[in-house]
């Protein structure tokens, strides 16, 4: 399985824990982070290969792809999105690179700087609902 586009573990941990706290709802995710309770390896799996019911023995934790990550983001505008770009990349407000906005670049390419922004975003009570 290609897993390049889904976040890291310790990513998908910390929005699941903030969703907790900020009682948001999280639509169900194309893929998800699953472990045996009695185990201590999480492994990232797909609808088909989980099934569509889950053990209660299982625990898991939605790993939205960069794709789904963008339907989120883009429900913010203007210095919302840039002010929360810069904190979580440690940038300045624009950066262009070949013509294009840094930001919305790396945002579609790496999808632990999508998670960790979406994270930052609902962590500061912009984000409220998804």
């Amino acid at each position: 399985m290609n897993t390049r586009h889904a976040p890291s573990l310790e990513l998908c941990q910390e929005f699941d824990r903030l969703c907790k706290e900020k009682k948001i709802v999280v639509p169900e995710t194309e893929h998800v982070w699953q472990k045996y309770s009695d185990k201590h390896e999480w492994s990232l799996w797909t609808p088909l290969q989980r099934g569509k019911t889950v053990p209660e023995s299982f625990q898991e934790i939605q790993a939205p792809l960069v794709s789904e990550l963008g339907e989120w983001l883009k429900k913010l505008y203007g210095s919302q999105f840039e002010c929360a770009y810069c904190s979580v990349m440690d940038l300045i407000p624009i950066q262009v690179y070949n013509g294009k906005y840094l930001m919305a670049y790396n945002l579609m390419i790496d999808p632990d700087t999508a998670m960790g922004m979406t994270n930052y975003l609902i962590a500061e009570g912009i984000i409220t609902k998804l």
